[in-house]
Formats: C-alpha cells, sequence, structure tokens
C-alpha cells in the first residue's frame, strides 16, 4: 500500500482581525475531509495547508474560508509593494519639517527680525561701531 505524499498549499487571508479569527479559519480548515494539517498566521495573514490532492482541491479551501466571511485574494500583496509610498512620504515630511524648523527659528536671523534691522541700518553711521583703527585714523586727522 502506497501513500502519497501530502501536498502544501499557502493561501492570503485577508479580513483577519485576532487570534480567535485565525482559530476559527484553522479549525474549518482542519475539519475538512482530506486535510492532513492546518495552520493560520495571523501576523502574515496565511493558511498553509497540507492535504492530499485526490480527496481535496485548492478551490474548496478557498470557499469554506469565504463561507466564513474572510477573503482570499486572487495574488498575494508583495510585502514592499508599498515602499515607495512610503519613501515619498518620508521625504515630503522631511522637508516640510525642515521649513517648519526653519521659520520657527527665523526671528533669530538678522535679515528678518525688526530689531537686528533697525541695529544695521544705523551701524556705518555711528562712529562707535567702527572697527578701532578707523576711529583713532579720523581722530588724529582732527
Amino acid at each position: 500500500m502506497s501513500v502519497a505524499a501530502p501536498e502544501r498549499v499557502d493561501l492570503p487571508v485577508s479580513g483577519m482581525t485576532c487570534a480567535s479569527c485565525a482559530r476559527t479559519i484553522e479549525r474549518t480548515l482542519a475539519g475538512t475531509a482530506g486535510v492532513e494539517r492546518a495552520r493560520v498566521n495571523l501576523a502574515t495573514n496565511t493558511a498553509t495547508i497540507e492535504y492530499h490532492r485526490s480527496e481535496v482541491q485548492v478551490a474548496d479551501f478557498i470557499a469554506a474560508i469565504e463561507d466564513l466571511g474572510y477573503g482570499v485574494p486572487k495574488t498575494a500583496a508583495r510585502p514592499d509593494a508599498a515602499e515607495p509610498v512610503y519613501r515619498r512620504r518620508l521625504a515630503v515630511a522631511a522637508i516640510l519639517a525642515a521649513l517648519v524648523m526653519a521659520l520657527g527659528m527665523a526671528h533669530r536671523w538678522p535679515c528678518c527680525s525688526s530689531h537686528s534691522r533697525r541695529r544695521w541700518s544705523s551701524t556705518a553711521a555711528r562712529p562707535s561701531t567702527w572697527p578701532p583703527g578707523a576711529r583713532r585714523a579720523t581722530s588724529r586727522l582732527t
């Protein structure tokens, strides 16, 4: 008597929100005729099923999962599929954060402060702000 080795299939499952959801799917799949072992992982949203092809088909598993109210996408989403979106969002957020930070410190810039504008506009006219050598040179001439 020859026993065929069980086949294994990994199905993506959508709609699971808790461990109870995963356990419900796992019990339903394990109770299906021809299934040797069924494991459902909530973290990865996958159902791994070891079954005998002669007794049950993958379509039966999909139907059982959908009857419970969960979904089985036709193609599994790649884990890094959303990476370009997140990179773009990070770049925009970093640029905007730098602008907000720079504008928050603008009151310290000499060109933007009203106090500093007043000070710089009258600096050249006052002899007290001239360099020390210039003051002595002008005082010797008079």
